[in-house]
């Protein structure tokens, strides 16, 4: 909601009710420019001046307009010819795309006030739709407020039968996963934590609903970014899944993350980084191994 100031009119802190106050309108041009003649009603938001006239009241802003998340089931959008050419150069597939319910939506970018199309990544839980995280094509993101925070794919994961689970930092890399044949692929919901963030217990609490996942998996395999912030996040998942159940994914060289893999070589290529996923390194253990020109 605007507020009192965006008009130029001046009300005292703590204020309630109805007060009196100079008006921005006529005020400055009065010989009695501090006879208090604009009348504002702080309950109902409006304002009256008794001398010149001036009405108005505060005007509610668009993004303040949103609901609280209450959708119990998802709301199926368009798939636009847009997006799915836009998922196609990434090398993801229509039929993932409708697989994992992805369809498009509007986000309100704060930067710009105003409400944009975007793509919508809904987060299905026990088969409904409890959040839904959104992108714009200049990869600005937002998720809706009130919604769950959990894994991406929750249901993909949750099953009994799923004894190792793939962890990205992102859904796309989830959903080039899931093309390459990897169902029991996943993701943060929040990204990774910032280089220098210091506060961030928060932005892992999407965990606590999967504890019953971790307890059950023999492998929990990380495939996030190849990157400092990528690095601080694999770290920080080890720190609380357990460091013996985890295991790391390297990327090829000029390879970031699980699309850039999709993209510059193939599905199979991607299959086998998960595949060969290596244990994390467990600080004080050692690995003994053979160079190949000591032919012993």
């Amino acid at each position: 909601m605007s507020t009192y100031a965006d008009y130029g009119i001046d009300v005292p802190a703590g204020s309630s009710g109805e007060i009196r106050t100079t008006c921005p309108e006529c005020s400055s041009d009065r010989k009695k420019h501090y006879d208090k003649c604009l009348a504002v009603n702080l309950d109902k938001g409006t304002w009256h001046c008794h001398h010149c006239g001036y009405s108005g009241g505060l005007e509610k802003r668009d993004h303040e307009e949103a609901p609280i998340f209450t959708e119990v089931n998802h709301v199926h959008c368009d798939l636009t010819d847009e997006m799915i050419k836009y998922f196609s150069k990434r090398g993801i597939s229509k039929e993932i795309l409708i697989a994992n319910g992805v369809c498009t939506g509007r986000m309100f970018d704060h930067s710009l006030k105003k409400w944009r199309q975007a793509i919508k990544f809904p987060y299905f839980k026990d088969g409904i739709c409890v959040n839904a995280k959104y992108k714009t094509p200049d990869k600005k993101f937002s998720q809706e407020k009130g919604g769950e925070s959990c894994l991406y794919r929750f249901d993909a994961i949750s099953g009994n039968e799923v004894p190792e689970i793939v962890i990205c930092e992102g859904e796309i890399d989830a959903l080039a996963c899931h093309e390459a044949g990897v169902i029991n692929a996943t993701s943060v919901p929040n990204g990774a934590p910032a280089p220098n963030a210091k506060n961030y217990e928060k932005e892992f609490s999407y965990l606590q609903s999967a504890e019953a996942i971790f307890d059950r998996c023999t492998r929990v395999i990380l495939a996030v970014d190849n990157d400092v912030p990528g690095k601080k996040l694999e770290a920080e998942l080890v720190r609380r899944i357990g460091v013996e159940k985890c295991y790391r994914v390297q990327w090829p060289i000029g390879c970031k993350d699980a699309n850039d893999v999709l993209v510059k070589y193939d599905k199979s290529k991607l299959n086998e980084c998960i595949n060969k996923a290596q244990p994390y390194p467990i600080n004080g253990i050692y690995f003994a191994f053979q160079h190949p020109s000591l032919n012993l």
